[in-house]
């Protein structure tokens, strides 16, 4: 076991105070299987259940957390129904039965006209 002065010494290099508490026998017990199930000393399990308190958000921060989370709700709702919207309008240019039909209504319209597209002769001119 460490001796005073060993403790004394560590404290002026870590910079470290001691701080008192006064539990009934009770609550040490408590804290102290507490400690023991989580692999700690009851110093450490203290002061990580401090630390824990000390950063854990107020009623105000915990409130508007909320709001907001309200507001990404409302625009995630908003953003899914405009993307729905757009791949509708999508689905409607691009339906390939409206394609197949207006290649159809093209090559009538060249044939009524006599005309005659040459795909290989195309092809070669660019080659």
């Amino acid at each position: 076991m460490a001796s005073v002065a060993d403790i004394g010494e560590s404290r002026a290099r870590t910079g470290s105070t001691q701080f008192i508490v006064t539990l009934d026998r009770a609550e040490k017990l408590r804290w102290k299987t507490a400690a023991d199930g989580a692999g700690l000393t009851m110093a450490e399990y203290v002061r990580r259940a401090v630390q824990q308190s000390v950063e854990a958000p107020t009623a105000s921060e915990i409130a508007e957390a909320k709001v907001l989370a309200a507001a990404v709700d409302a625009s995630v709702d908003r953003m899914a129904a405009m993307l729905d919207r757009t791949l509708a309008r999508i689905d409607a240019v691009v339906d390939p039965t409206r394609e197949a039909a207006r290649r159809e209504e093209i090559l009538a319209d060249i044939q009524q006209r006599g005309l005659v597209l040459d795909l290989d002769r195309l092809g070669r001119r660019g080659a």
